[in-house]
């Protein structure tokens, strides 16, 4: 989807980032191009020295201006699993906006989804949930990994060609003893129901599980 400054302007409220940020306000312009940055990147691992040298900030500036978006819920960040296991890049997050209206890719989707069912069964429930993705150096990936007081009970890839479980997903299941697998898609149907695991749309997995 193209973006273009006008689109991304209104969501922008200079008084709330004002506050968020408190003494410390950078220009205008330099949080809509972070925000463009952050939805441009979307699924894509960050790094704010990366971030810091493309926008010509410091990095104190920039990761001050990150919490502002997180802060006024403009985005939110997705940190990476690892359970003591030195394979893992521990370092690693990403970031996505609060909604796809910017972005409608699955992925993107997918998370904003998970985040908001994981966000009210915290509040409602008080359930001890957690989200997060997984990356190894070995780059195995896993999109996004659900924690229920602190055990990985499922584990959910986009793809949206695939008719059985990955071994990335067969590798991550056995190494954390994950229950669940979900594969979401944009089909609009149930693919498949395998053992421990289901291929489906992420509009009938959303309305199911969500």
């Amino acid at each position: 989807m193209a973006l273009n400054r006008a689109s991304l302007d209104p969501p922008l409220k200079e008084a709330g980032l004002r506050s968020a940020l408190g003494s410390k306000v950078p220009d205008n312009n330099a949080v809509q191009n972070l925000y463009r940055l952050i939805i441009e990147s979307s699924g894509s691992t960050i790094s704010v020295n990366n971030l810091a040298q493309t926008l010509h900030k410091s990095h104190d500036s920039t990761s001050n201006m990150l919490s502002a978006l997180e802060k006024v819920w403009m985005i939110w960040k997705l940190e990476s699993y690892h359970k003591q296991l030195t394979k893992i890049i521990r370092k690693d997050c990403k970031y996505y906006p609060v909604d796809w209206i910017f972005d409608d890719k699955l992925e993107v989707k997918t998370a904003v989804l998970l985040q908001r069912r994981i966000m009210y069964l915290r509040q409602s429930l008080g359930e001890n949930l957690q989200l997060y993705f997984y990356r190894d150096y070995e780059q195995r990936e896993v999109d996004f990994v659900i924690t229920l007081d602190d055990s990985v009970v499922l584990a959910i890839e986009c793809k949206e060609k695939e008719n059985s479980l990955p071994s990335t997903l067969k590798y991550f299941c056995k190494t954390f003893n994950c229950p669940g697998v979900v594969i979401t898609n944009q089909r609009n149907q149930l693919d498949l129901i395998g053992k421990n695991f289901i291929i489906t749309s992420i509009d009938i997995f959303s309305y199911s599980f969500l």
